[in-house]
This record gives structure tokens, sequence and C-alpha cells, in this order.
């Protein structure tokens, strides 16, 4: 596809799921069946458009319900930490001292600068304008960062 296409333009190898419940044979298998089919996605140039907006499928009332599952009087929002964890890989430009503590190698979740809007307590959306509230966690030095502050952290 490369030779055909450009390695340039290669943006995206896309599985996808055929089955969740792949059928199975009378038969004795000798290999998993294939229920996933893997596309290669190819641009004719940079300047193409990509309308990602187009292929996403809405959240149903109950993922949202699901997804997000706290509420008071702004709405819905989720709860998540704001220190990365090991499996999101090692992150140099996030690892610095903030109100004493330095996180791992893996780093915080924001910039400095967001950190310090999320201490002073400033409202932040995500992408999907959705609200998130920030969970400081059990730190390696026993405490929450959140009892430390003091105030509520919504991202």
């Amino acid at each position: 596809m490369d030779s055909i296409f450009g390695a340039s333009n290669f943006r995206n190898e896309i599985i996808w799921l055929r089955s969740r419940n792949p059928k199975g044979s009378q038969h004795a298998s000798k290999k998993f069946s294939p229920s996933t089919d893997t596309i290669l996605y190819y641009a004719k140039s940079d300047a193409a458009p990509f309308y990602e907006d187009a292929i996403r499928v809405p959240l149903s009332q109950a993922e949202l319900l699901e997804k997000y599952d706290r509420s008071d009087e702004l709405g819905p929002y989720a709860d998540g930490p704001i220190l990365r964890s090991a499996s999101m890989g090692v992150r140099p430009n996030l690892v610095y001292e903030y109100k004493g503590f330095t996180p791992p190698p893996y780093g915080w979740r924001v910039e400095l600068e967001k950190l310090r809007e999320i201490d002073a307590g400033a409202i932040c959306r995500g992408a999907d304008q959705a609200r998130r509230a920030v969970n400081f966690g059990p730190l390696m030095i026993g405490e929450t960062l959140s009892a430390a502050f003091g105030v509520t952290y919504l991202l």
C-alpha cells in the first residue's frame, strides 16, 4: 500500500470489530476465528480533510449515565485521577514539583498552568464539553493532595 499511496500518506490502521460473539464450528478449531477486519487508511495528501465527527456514534442515555456517574448543581460529571498511570508511559514534560510533591516518571495528567487553574477552583471541560472531577487520590506520601489543597477539583 505504501508503494501505491506513499508511506507519508498513511494515517491509521483501523481494526473493525465484526462480531463480539464469533460463531463457532462443529469441527475442531486450529486457530482463532477472525472476528475483525484490518483497514489501512491512507490520505491523498496532507491537505485531505478528516471528518471524525461524521463517524462518531453518540452515547446512549444509559452510557452517558455510566460515564458521568456524579452530579451536582452544575450537572453531571466524571471523576478521574490527576496522576498518570504507568500504562500511559513516561512523560518527562509532565513531571514537575507542585506544592511539595513530585509525581513518579509518568507525571501529572496536565501541564503546570492547568494544574494551577484546577487548584484555584476553575471549572474546566474536556473536548466533549463534559466536566471532569479530578481525584488527587492517595499518593506515595500517604495523604491526598485534595485534602492538602482543601478545594474541589473539576476538569
